[in-house]
């Protein structure tokens, strides 16, 4: 009696018979597996503040308060507020993250006084104090 000879698909054919039931069993096993881990949500944060002038002890009002990302978490964020008459300001919706925070009043300007920026790391609802530079201010390294 000869050997019968088997064609391509019927090869193929008794590969994938053979084939089903470790495939059903490895797809079993892999629902059973943790999939990728994902980091909670990190809620946005509120910043705010007042913004004073140091020199007469006074609010700024329309002062154009902005805060900028720092870092690469965070490098595309940019937020720009104005200082009402109390000289408050507030940004909404902040991601936590680093950030340069500084301001710009044209009586400032006028006078020829720079305000300093800020570096400030969000990780919490944050009250913020920006004020112009007095004249006992010494240079000021950012850290």
């Amino acid at each position: 009696m000869g050997v019968p000879s088997l064609s391509h698909e019927d090869v193929h054919l008794n590969f994938q018979l053979a084939a089903t039931p470790v495939l059903g069993f490895l797809v079993a096993i892999a629902g059973l597996l943790p999939g990728p881990r994902t980091t909670p949500a990190v809620p946005p944060f509120t910043v705010s503040g007042v913004v004073f002038d140091s020199i007469t002890n006074r609010v700024l009002a329309g002062a154009s308060v902005q805060m900028v990302g720092a870092d690469s978490i965070v490098a595309s964020e940019r937020f720009t507020a104005s200082s009402d008459s109390l000289g408050r300001f507030r940004f909404a919706a902040v991601p936590a993250g680093r950030y340069v925070l500084g301001f710009y009043h044209r009586a400032l300007d006028t006078l020829g006084i720079e305000p300093r920026s800020q570096l400030i790391d969000i990780r919490a609802n944050r009250d913020v104090t920006l004020a112009s530079p007095s004249p006992h201010d010494g240079p000021r390294v950012l850290r």
